[in-house]
């Protein structure tokens, strides 16, 4: 599978990804929008990398992914500077949405309600839109 082909497969899960987030956010499952809507948009952001040639499968940072580490063998994505804070949101979900350690007491779920799922899915259609477009655009995906 040449490399194009694998990115368009991530963009592919991202897309469905993002339909699931918005049925769980429907579903009144907030935590798990937003975790899933984090998930979304990694996978776009790491398919515009993947059509680059680059190794991003230990990266879960969508920030990371856009504005990139040298570290890590990561490049900047200046054309998705515009979604980097939806991006810096939805970081700050991928662990708290689901671990009963990362909250003060109580359960995740207590800490989320549809205005936050809400936000998060935009953020994430926003970030897979901006994703596809930089795929079509430098690659013909």
């Amino acid at each position: 599978m040449d490399m194009l082909d694998e990115a368009r497969r991530w963009l592919e899960e991202a897309d469905y990804d993002l339909h699931t987030a918005v049925d769980v956010l429907r579903a009144g499952r907030y935590n798990w929008a937003c975790f899933i809507a984090q998930q979304a948009a990694e996978k776009a952001v790491k398919s515009v990398h993947i059509a680059r040639g680059e190794d991003v499968e230990r990266t879960h940072s969508v920030t990371i992914l856009i504005v990139g580490d040298e570290r890590r063998g990561v490049s900047s994505l200046g054309d998705m500077q515009h979604v980097l804070a939806g991006a810096q949101e939805l970081d700050g979900h991928y662990i708290p949405s689901r671990h009963p350690n990362s909250v003060p007491f109580g359960r995740p779920y207590e800490f989320y309600n549809e205005e936050k799922g809400e936000r998060c899915v935009t953020y994430a259609q926003r970030i897979v839109e901006a994703a596809r477009t930089m795929l079509q655009s430098s690659c013909g995906a």
